[in-house]
């Protein structure tokens, strides 16, 4: 007590300090901002407290996962460009020779390759395939055969064999002269020679690189030729491998694909020159082929490159119902196609290109083939792909009497014309690099440059009358 009286004046003045600072941390707390922010950190540490302990080895996985997840991620992009990074032929033209003086000698180089690649594919191991005998191989199976013998019987009876021409028709009917039954049984061996009736003519520009001594004294036109027979050749093995998978038979009498006319494109039309290359013959000139009217290439289709459909800026009608109107003439030789049969358009993912196919095929078979060619090419290997779309196709009936006389022995059955329409869609990242700048330029070109629809499939309109004006 006396403690407190002596000092009575000291506490009082520590018991309003206190009263102070309390006051004044009241006032504190009692302001709105504060108060809001001290809700929101007890918030945060309520949240902090809710959260539960990850248990060991969870992220591990997790980490684990991703992994995987980017390995099928690469695996996928990996196998999207091997599908489209085929064989170049030549590798040294491709996107240009580095050296320019070199350049006639890579580019008759790569046109030997082409050829040599066709006469692999219609090799044995392949289609196993030829055309009719020609007129040459016939005249001389009758010289050899009809000299110092008149009347020479045959014997081979077509008849006999089932080599009519289908529906029940004989192949032999009445009597026949000794050159007709020669020529007869020389068509029907070759018939069961072969697998399938097809020739270098019925891929496109074969002619011209048969022809051809590698002059590159246009690099521009020769960069973009060499390049587009590149890609119709890719698009050429393909339609070949899904013959091979369709034709299991022997012969053309056994198997369901029976004459491949064409496999036909719609860009650039290159001009064969006019000496042949030492060492090779023109298949037109050793073909001499009858005056038949018989299953035709399309007119124009010969020596015909691809071309790439892209997106613009135009509507246009087409010279056919379903199919792709193609640019104005100044611009047809640059390789395009401005409306597409699709939406499917060339963007930054992908290239598309369009062609067309002509055979001669088992009626029955026309949904198996169109299937094939939808089918896993090389299945199981680095370069597997799925890259032709069928897109349309139309039927027609055979003209047997047409067929036969102009070589064509296909034997009983029905058979049918078929024509189908396909696109084929290239990966960029597989071949980018390997594209001539020529042919970039086409797919990237000036803002200024805008196409025009060709005058072809456009109708012109009628001047107005001045009644109507």
């Amino acid at each position: 007590m006396d403690f407190i009286k002596k000092n009575v004046f000291l506490i009082s003045c520590v018991a309003v300090c206190l009263v102070g600072i309390g006051l004044h941390v009241m006032g504190y707390l009692g302001n709105g901002k504060n108060k809001g922010q001290l809700e929101q950190l007890e918030k945060k540490i309520q949240a902090v407290n809710s959260l539960k302990v990850v248990k060991n080895g969870v992220i591990d996985i997790l980490d684990k996962n991703k992994n995987v997840v980017q390995k099928e991620y690469d695996a996928l992009i990996d196998t999207v460009k091997k599908s489209t990074a085929r064989e170049l032929l030549n590798p040294k033209v491709f996107p240009e020779p580095k050296e320019v003086r070199s350049s006639q000698i890579y580019y008759k180089k790569f046109a030997d390759a082409y050829c040599e690649k066709i006469a692999e594919l219609l090799g044995p191991n392949m289609l196993n395939g030829k055309d009719r005998p020609s007129a040459i191989e016939e005249k001389q199976y009758l010289d050899k055969h009809l000299s110092g013998s008149s009347g020479r019987g045959t014997g081979m009876n077509m008849g006999n064999m089932g080599m009519g021409m289908g529906g029940g028709v004989s192949a032999v009917q009445g009597a026949k002269s000794p050159e007709e039954s020669l020529r007869e049984e020389l068509r029907g061996k070759r018939a069961l020679e072969i697998s399938i009736y097809a020739s270098p003519e019925s891929f496109c520009v074969y002619n011209y690189w048969n022809n051809h001594d590698g002059d590159a004294s246009v690099p521009e036109e020769i960069q973009k030729n060499s390049w587009f027979t590149l890609v119709a050749y890719w698009i050429q093995q393909d339609v070949a491998l899904s013959i091979v998978n369709m034709n299991k038979g022997n012969n053309v009498f056994e198997n369901p694909i029976k004459r491949l006319v064409e496999v036909s494109f719609c860009g650039q039309t290159v001009t064969p020159g006019a000496s042949l290359t030492p060492g090779r013959t023109s298949v037109a000139s050793s073909s001499a082929r009858s005056n038949a009217k018989a299953t035709e290439r399309k007119p124009g289709s010969e020596n015909t490159l691809p071309c790439y459909v892209i997106k613009a800026g135009v509507s246009a009608a087409s010279s056919r119902p379903g199919r792709a109107a193609t640019i104005g003439p100044e611009a047809k030789p640059s390789g395009i196609i401005a409306v597409g049969y699709t939406k499917n358009t060339s963007d930054d993912l992908v290239d598309i290109v369009q062609f067309e196919i002509v055979a001669v095929i088992d009626a029955s078979k026309t949904f198996d083939f169109l299937n094939e060619l939808e089918s896993v090419k090389d299945a199981g290997k680095p370069e597997q792909r799925n890259q032709i779309a069928v897109l349309d196709f139309e039927v027609s009936a055979v003209d047997y009497t047409e067929e036969k006389a102009a070589g064509y022995i296909y034997g009983s059955g029905a058979l049918s014309v078929v024509n189908i329409l396909c696109e084929y869609r290239f990966f960029k990242s597989g071949y980018e690099e390997y594209k001539p700048k020529p042919v970039k330029d086409l797919l990237n070109p000036p803002k200024d440059d805008k196409p025009t629809i060709s005058r072809s499939v456009i109708k012109p309109k009628k001047p107005k009358k001045d009644d109507d004006m």
